[in-house]
């Protein structure tokens, strides 16, 4: 039970790690086409707390079995992170790179999905069934509201993208639903992992 109490640190280093990512406020400064963007809420600051408590995960023993998995999800994430510090600089990029980091968008949502079944089986393994069941919906409602809706837009930028076509999306009002919508899987994976957390602690 005392790795269990341990694990309570990069759970939480992730949850803080996410919600920096979520909350995008910039201020950027730009002259002849190259500048600098600061990040009022730090994306590269957040991938770096998701990548440490991802390593520190996957180092745990009882986490061998969905080793691979958090491996996966670590790389994607060291990625990540790469990417969110390289996007301070605002400067003129050669044409593979937007559609590089569109690409790259679709492998972090795979990536979220790989990490709610790794999490759901570890907390399976570990005896924390409200954990497991939380994890269950968590990853239901990334599917369903995150990882096809926004998988097929994502795919249909990258198509137009390749073949020099341009594509526009625009909600009007009713974007503001669709963004409360698209929230809760976000809102549902805080609540997972602080609930898990919360768990492991009360069982160590």
């Amino acid at each position: 039970m005392n790795e269990m109490r341990r694990v309570v640190g990069p759970l939480r280093s992730i949850f803080w790690g996410g919600l920096l990512c979520l909350f995008d406020f910039t201020v950027s400064e730009t002259r002849n086409g190259v500048g600098f963007k600061f990040d009022l809420l730090n994306d590269a600051l957040g991938m770096i707390l998701i990548t440490g408590g991802l390593v520190a995960l996957a180092r745990m023993p009882s986490s061998r079995r969905i080793g691979p998995l958090l491996l996966t999800c670590t790389a994607v994430a060291a990625v990540g992170t790469f990417v969110a510090i390289t996007d301070h600089w605002v400067a003129p990029r050669p044409a593979p790179i937007p559609l590089l980091k569109t690409a790259f968008a679709l492998v972090e949502l795979a990536a979220v999905v790989v990490f709610c079944v790794a999490l759901r089986t570890w907390a399976r393994d570990s005896g924390l069934p409200r954990s497991a069941a939380s994890w269950t919906t968590t990853l239901i409602l990334f599917v369903l509201l995150v990882v096809l809706p926004l998988g097929v837009l994502q795919a249909v930028f990258l198509v137009a993208m390749l073949t020099g076509s341009s594509f526009s999306f625009n909600l009007g009002p009713a974007g503001l639903v669709v963004l409360a919508v698209f929230a809760l899987p976000f809102i549902h994976f805080f609540v997972s992992t602080s609930r898990m957390a919360r768990e492991a602690e009360e069982s160590a």
